[in-house]
C-alpha cells in the first residue's frame, strides 16, 4: 500500500499548546517537498505515522511522480522554473487520486451528534461492523487524533486538559475507483441504523451529518499525524493504536439499504430541529443587516442583501472569512488582494461547520459580490 509524505519548507505542521493552554493550528503549506511511501501492512503504517516531524504530514492519494516539490496555484510557475529538474506540483486533484488499493480514512468525532458514542476503540469498531459486516475481518488502524490526550501539569500531578478527541481509522480498501458511492452508502447506512443527525449552522441551515466525517476522502487532504508541540506545563500521552490484521474492503460490494427509510429518517431529525433552526437563521439575518446598516444601507437594502448571505450563500465585502490558521479576513481583504490569497486554505464563509476549503478568487466571483 502506497501514501505520500509531505515535509513543509516553511516551519511546522502540528498544533501546538502554548504555555497558556492556547491552542495554535500551524497547518500552512506553501511550499514544500513530497516522496511516495510504501507500506506492507497497517501495523507498519502506523508505526510510520508515530515517526512524523512537526513539519511533515500524510496525503493518502499518490501523483504519478515519486517525489518532487508541492506548490500553491499561486507559486507554481515560479517553483517550476526554479527547480526545473525536479517534478513541482499542488496537493489538488488534477495531480493526486487513489490508488485502486488505497488506504483510507475515516473521521470519527467522540462527542458529534447526541446519538453517538464512541468513547473507545471498541465502541469504534463496533459501529464500523454495522456500517458494513466487512469491516468485521477487514484491516484496521484506529488511531486517537494527533491533537488528543493533552495534560497539564499543576501542583505535581497531571490533570486532563484534552481528552479523546476524534478518532482516525485507516482501513485497507480495494477497488477504490468505485469509492464515492460506497460512502454514499455507508452514510444512508448510518442513517438507518441511526446514526445520522442534523447539524444546525450558525446560519441556521441544516446539515446532514452521520457518524463519520464525509469530508476526509479526498485523495489530495492533508492528514496531520505528527504529535503536537506542548510547552510547558503540558504533555501529550496519547494511548496505544488498535491494529487488526485482515483483508481489505471491498467498494464494490454492495449494501442493504432502504432509500425510503433512509428520507423518511432524514426528514424526522429535520423537524425535529426546524424551530432551533428558525430562530438561530433569524438571528444570522439580523446581525447581517445591522452591519449593512452600519456601512450606510437602507433598512430594506441592507435585509435584502442579509438574505442573500443566508439563503443563497452570496458573499459581500464584509463578510469575514476565517483562515485555517485562526485568522481572519474579510471579503474586501481578498479582493484588495487577491494574489496573497489564492490557495490559502479557510472555513466555509457562510457555514464554517463544513470544514475546510481553498481559497480561488476570480475578477468574475469579485466583482459579482
Amino acid at each position: 500500500m502506497r501514501y505520500t509524505k509531505v515535509s513543509n519548507s516553511n516551519g511546522i505542521l502540528a498544533k501546538t499548546i502554548k504555555s497558556d493552554g492556547t491552542k495554535v493550528s500551524s497547518a500552512h503549506l506553501i511550499q514544500g517537498i513530497f516522496t511516495t511511501q510504501e507500506v506492507d501492512s497497517l501495523l507498519e503504517f502506523d508505526e510510520a505515522l508515530d515517526k512524523l516531524k512537526p513539519k511533515q504530514a500524510i496525503v493518502l492519494g499518490l501523483s504519478e511522480y515519486e517525489d518532487g516539490y508541492i506548490a500553491t496555484q499561486n507559486n507554481l510557475s515560479s517553483m517550476k522554473s526554479k527547480y526545473s529538474e525536479y517534478e513541482v506540483i499542488t496537493r489538488s486533484k488534477e495531480y493526486f487520486s487513489f490508488d485502486k488499493e488505497a488506504i483510507i480514512l475515516f473521521d470519527i468525532d467522540s462527542d458529534d451528534g447526541d446519538n453517538v458514542e464512541c468513547n473507545s476503540y471498541d465502541d469504534i469498531h463496533n459501529i464500523m461492523k454495522q456500517l458494513d459486516p466487512q469491516f468485521e475481518n477487514a484491516e484496521m488502524l484506529i488511531r486517537h487524533s494527533s491533537s488528543s490526550h493533552i495534560f497539564k501539569w499543576e501542583k505535581g500531578s497531571k490533570v486532563l486538559f484534552s481528552g479523546s478527541g476524534s478518532y482516525h481509522i485507516y482501513i485497507r480498501m480495494v477497488n477504490v475507483d468505485s469509492l464515492s458511492s460506497y460512502i454514499k452508502s455507508l452514510e444512508q447506512r448510518a442513517w438507518m441504523l441511526g446514526y445520522g443527525y442534523i447539524k444546525v449552522s450558525k446560519a441556521g441551515s441544516l446539515l446532514e451529518r452521520q457518524v463519520f466525517d464525509s469530508a476526509v476522502f479526498s485523495p489530495e487532504r492533508l492528514v496531520f499525524e505528527a504529535a503536537v508541540i506542548c510547552e510547558d506545563p503540558y504533555e501529550q500521552e496519547k494511548p496505544q493504536s488498535f491494529y487488526q490484521d485482515g483483508g481489505a474492503i471491498d467498494c464494490n460490494i454492495g449494501l442493504d439499504i432502504n432509500v425510503e427509510e433512509v428520507s423518511a429518517q432524514i426528514q424526522i431529525a429535520k423537524d425535529k430541529v426546524a424551530d432551533v433552526a428558525f430562530k438561530i437563521k433569524s438571528k444570522f439575518i439580523d446581525g447581517y443587516a445591522t452591519k449593512f446598516i452600519a456601512e450606510g444601507y437602507s433598512k430594506k437594502e441592507a435585509d435584502e442583501k442579509a438574505n442573500q448571505i443566508a439563503s443563497s450563500k452570496k458573499l459581500f465585502s464584509i463578510n469575514e472569512i476565517m483562515l485555517a490558521n485562526q485568522t481572519t479576513i474579510t471579503v474586501k481583504d481578498i479582493f484588495l488582494n487577491p494574489t496573497k490569497y489564492n490557495s490559502e486554505t479557510c472555513h466555509d464563509p457562510i457555514e464554517i461547520e463544513k470544514g475546510v476549503k481553498a481559497i480561488e478568487p476570480s475578477e468574475q466571483s469579485l466583482k459579482s459580490t
